[in-house]
């Protein structure tokens, strides 16, 4: 058993070598990018969707459209993995980053305040694993969802729609950053939020729509009646009219008046990062 200790001790070593030879660090899996959807970014520090963007050619955001309420969106909720790889071993929950909601042109011009606005997080609790890394005062919400999965969440944007009374920008941008930890990440699902944590559109790793609230309500079946036949002799059979209820019920996604107060955080732990601003 010691000498098995020994051994795994050598090689978890011997990765940490490795990897400072290479200069690893916190990287999204760019592997998928040929996979990504077109409205999906991904670089090494990055995860970035577009929620909407009238199109810019120059900087490869194609146009996008879901039909999503902007004016509701105010918070976002990411499910990230460290990918399963030889980086793993050294998974210690040293990492951190940003959830950014990111809007600009049309009336708000280079987007002011809304243009790159980031609350930072930092850290994990991960039970399992022996990890207590996070730093519970940057406004985020952190949560372990077991085997190396965690999700992050951020709400209380505040929205140029309802502060600024525009009615249309340029694009609408969601995006997670990490930093620090010398692991392989993969974004399992991105989900965009109301004031109240509901879920108005989602997106997978690769950024496909899987759920979005204004597409209709052909994503929840519903169960239709049943005819059971009745076999009730009569001596003069008589025609009685039968009739069948197949109501469905109605979907309301209409849009709500929403006021919030723009989250500001500052990143703990020693971690010094400067998110630049960007369209």
């Amino acid at each position: 058993m010691k000498l098995k200790k020994i051994m795994a001790g050598l090689v978890a070593s011997a990765t940490v070598v490795s990897a400072l030879a290479l200069g690893a660090s916190a990287d999204w899996d760019v592997s998928v990018k040929d996979q990504a959807a077109p409205g999906l970014d991904i670089s090494t520090g990055n995860w970035l969707v577009q929620v909407y963007n009238v199109g810019n050619e120059a900087e490869n955001k194609p146009a996008t459209d879901y039909g999503v309420d902007l004016s509701q969106i105010t918070g976002a909720r990411f499910t990230f993995s460290v990918v399963d790889d030889d980086f793993r071993a050294l998974w210690d929950g040293s990492i951190g980053g940003g959830v950014v909601l990111s809007t600009n042109g049309g009336d708000l011009g280079d987007g002011g305040d809304y243009n790159w606005p980031s609350v930072q997080w930092w850290g994990v609790i991960d039970e399992e694993l022996g990890i207590e890394t996070m730093d519970e005062g940057q406004g985020t919400t952190v949560k372990t969802l077991g085997n190396y999965t965690y999700q992050v969440e951020a709400n209380g944007f505040a929205n140029p729609f309802v502060e600024e009374g525009i009615s249309e920008v340029g694009c609408y941008q969601i995006c997670l950053q990490q930093w620090s930890s010398m692991c392989n990440w993969q974004m399992e699902k991105c989900e965009v939020l109301d004031k109240d944590g509901n879920t108005l559109i989602e997106f997978d790793g690769l950024g496909n729509v899987t759920y979005n609230k204004f597409a209709g309500a052909t994503e929840e079946p519903t169960e239709e009646p049943t005819e059971e036949p009745t076999e009730e002799p009569t001596e003069e059979p008589t025609e009685e009219p039968t009739t069948g209820d197949s109501s469905k019920p109605n979907t309301n996604t209409g849009a709500e008046g929403i006021a919030v107060a723009a989250a500001v955080a500052v990143l703990a732990a020693g971690a010094a990062v400067v998110s630049k601003k960007r369209k």
